[in-house]
């Protein structure tokens, strides 16, 4: 009789593991959540794409509203000389809107309107437009957003 060297002799001969039936509902289903990654994948895109461009929409609407204040501010800044010797009044001489649309065209808007008001032309409104074109949201068919800004500007009554 032999004897094994620290081992015991197996009782008997493991058997080779049994082959499992294949599940044919399982094969069916093979890849059901690649579709669902999918979708989930393009509507995270597409949040994305929402936000990146509703906040370049907001940043071209305080450019268009800063454009326009540094336009009404120019144009305040052209006060009629002669008006303010015979009066001691600050009015904003008529050259004051062209003043203002040279800004705005400076700063690369396009001046809707830049119009000289008040009882002594004490103030200038200014309108400008411009226009952002979308990075993501052109692929659902929004192409560009119409920005206006708006600014008024008034000039002391009382300079001296």
């Amino acid at each position: 009789m032999r004897r094994f060297r620290g081992l015991a002799k197996p009782s008997r001969v493991p058997a080779q593991p049994a082959e499992r039936p294949r599940a044919t509902h399982m094969s069916r289903e093979r890849g059901a959540s690649e579709g669902l990654i999918l979708m989930m994948l393009a509507t995270l895109v597409g949040f994305a794409g929402l936000a990146y461009d509703g906040g370049m929409v907001f940043n071209a609407r305080r450019d268009a509203n800063n454009m326009a204040a540094t336009a009404a501010r120019a144009g305040a800044n052209v006060i009629d000389i002669d008006a303010f010797y015979d009066t001691g009044k600050a009015e904003i001489h008529p050259d004051g809107t062209d003043v203002a649309w040279a800004a705005v065209q400076t700063a690369g808007g396009v001046p809707l309107e830049a119009t000289i008001s008040g009882e002594i032309n004490e103030r200038i409104l200014v309108r400008v437009q411009t226009e952002y074109e979308t990075a993501f949201l052109k692929f659902f068919g929004i192409g560009t957003f119409t920005i206006e800004g708006e600014y008024m500007a008034l000039v002391s009554r009382d300079v001296g």
